[in-house]
């Protein structure tokens, strides 16, 4: 399925934002990436986002965009990142799931997801997961929603979070 207009520009508008807050952060040596597929070993799937340290793949913080997705989607983009993460004991990966208000996902699914997500993370697997949720007022207002929600406290303290997880911070 295609890509909407409105995601298209909020996934490259997050990117930019994101550059922001890592430059806000002292993080400057991290990248972002958007619709990146390349990671070391054996990896089946894009990520909408990826933040790395060009100097160790082994390391990356996945964001997922749900933007119109449904549970199966959002599952399938857990599985992926968590395969990924356990095929080899040196890498580790936090995944951050964006969730729009308005997709078609039920708390019970969220509560199952976040279950799923972190069934082994209390095993210390070196995969981390965590979730936001973004609204769209305005579908013309791309920039703003992902400024918005990139620089609210809750996106910053599960970002800074998840990197700190995985070691990404010095």
């Amino acid at each position: 399925m295609g890509k909407s207009t409105f995601l298209s520009y909020f996934q490259n508008n997050l990117v930019d934002n994101i550059k922001k807050l890592l430059k806000e952060f002292n993080l400057e040596y991290l990248e972002v990436s958007t619709e990146d597929s390349y990671l070391s070993g054996s990896f089946k799937g894009i990520m909408d986002l990826c933040i790395y340290n060009q100097n160790d793949w082994d390391r990356i913080v996945a964001i997922e965009i749900e933007h119109t997705s449904n549970y199966y989607q959002a599952k399938r983009n857990i599985e992926k990142m968590k395969e990924w993460t356990h095929r080899s004991h040196l890498r580790n990966c936090s995944l951050l799931h964006i969730f729009n208000e308005d997709s078609s996902i039920t708390p019970a699914q969220i509560n199952d997801l976040v279950s799923y997500a972190r069934q082994n993370q209390k095993k210390n697997n070196g995969f981390y997961y965590d979730f936001v949720f973004y609204s769209v007022d305005d579908m013309r207002k791309t920039s703003e929603t992902a400024e918005r929600l990139t620089f609210c406290t809750d996106f910053k303290t599960r970002l800074w979070m998840l990197l700190k997880e995985i070691n990404l911070i010095n």
